[in-house]
């Protein structure tokens, strides 16, 4: 089944239900094909929602019932920002947020204070793990500002297993954990459980409490 304007074919629909948007092979139930920008728009009137559901059903019915499972990403209209949630049944959770005014991006919260916020489900850890699976490759997470770049991670500069505080603006290892536990600051490996190397440590109060205390058990 084709549908043509101005001589020109728009829509077809397969013998096997297939329908092509701009095209006359339809590979999947639904294939749009643009030549220079393909671009599918889900609107609604200002302040209310758009959204997209993505799930697997024994019933027919929306997002959100009993027996749905899956995602949906939901531009919200009233607060301005775009939800991913996860359903399982009728118990609908938030899994991303961003907020289109700032670009702020939650996970766990749907009100993020920063760039990057998150926040842990009661009784689980909030962390993030960094993962490298080639070996004698970077795991390393940076921070740059426009005065100094630094990196901290595992095989930065060092090679291994070792923990790195690294100065990339530099090129200057900063601190290094080896595997042992020791530490060295200005070496890249600590003899001792603190091995500091080149300038003098300095340690300094306020008041005339002990500043440091060395101790033989």
């Amino acid at each position: 089944l084709n549908f043509i304007t101005n001589a020109t074919e728009r829509v077809r629909i397969d013998a096997n239900g297939k329908v092509g948007i701009g095209t006359d092979a339809p590979t999947t139930l639904l294939d749009v094909y643009h030549a220079t920008h393909s671009q599918i728009t889900a609107s609604a009137p200002a302040g209310h929602d758009s959204s997209l559901s993505l799930i697997e059903q024994s019933t027919s019915a929306p997002f959100g019932s009993a027996s749905v499972y899956g995602f949906q990403w939901k531009y919200d209209g009233g607060d301005n920002k775009l939800y991913l949630s996860s359903g399982v049944d009728t118990n609908v959770v938030n899994r991303l947020t961003v907020q289109r005014d700032d670009g702020f991006v939650g996970i766990g919260t749907v009100t993020p204070a920063r760039m990057l916020h998150l926040v842990a489900p009661a009784s689980t850890y909030a962390a993030i793990r960094i993962e490298q699976l080639t070996a004698n490759w970077n795991a390393q997470l940076e921070f740059k500002s426009t005065a100094e770049h630094l990196a901290i991670g595992q095989n930065i500069s060092l090679g291994g297993s070792a923990f790195e505080i690294y100065d990339i603006q530099d090129s200057a290892l900063r601190l290094v954990i080896d595997t042992s536990g020791k530490v060295g600051i200005g070496t890249n490996g600590p003899a001792q459980k603190l091995h500091v190397l080149g300038d003098a440590i300095k340690f300094e109060r306020t008041d005339y409490a002990v500043a440091l205390q060395l101790y033989n058990n």
